[in-house]
């Protein structure tokens, strides 16, 4: 009587090596997927952070002028204009007088993408001495 061994060949069935690249494929899918969402959340923070910090740095320099100035010519108050016009001599016992600042900065959108859409507007008070 002869034995006879099953030989067993070691390696990947079609169907295992059809499922095992679907499941890669699909993971590589969402692993990118969350790369490109973590990528333009990043974009969007950088975007807002960099107008805000220059948002905030107009805001001291706008600040600083109009406490720096010594006289301020307003519009008449039946008139309106988009600007104030400044004296920024000097002077050093002059009383104050509270004026109001506010903007609005938005970032240039080179390309139309939405991660780089971004604006704020800026508030801030200010005194300046005035004769």
């Amino acid at each position: 009587m002869k034995n006879y061994k099953l030989q067993t060949k070691s390696g990947f069935t079609l169907i295992e090596l059809l499922l095992y690249v679907a499941i890669s494929s699909v993971m590589l899918l969402i692993t990118s997927l969350f790369l490109q969402t973590l990528l333009q959340s990043r974009i969007k923070n950088q975007t807002i952070a960099e107008v805000e910090q220059q948002g905030l740095h107009i805001m001291q320099l706008i600040t600083q002028t109009v406490r720096n100035a010594e006289a301020i010519t307003a519009p008449a108050p039946s008139a309106s204009a988009a600007s104030l016009t400044l004296d920024v001599i000097p002077a050093a016992s002059d009383p104050t007088v509270f004026v109001r600042i506010s903007f609005t900065l938005t970032h240039v959108n080179p390309g139309g993408r939405n991660e780089y859409n971004f604006s704020k507007t800026f508030y801030a008070s200010a005194s300046l001495r005035q004769p």
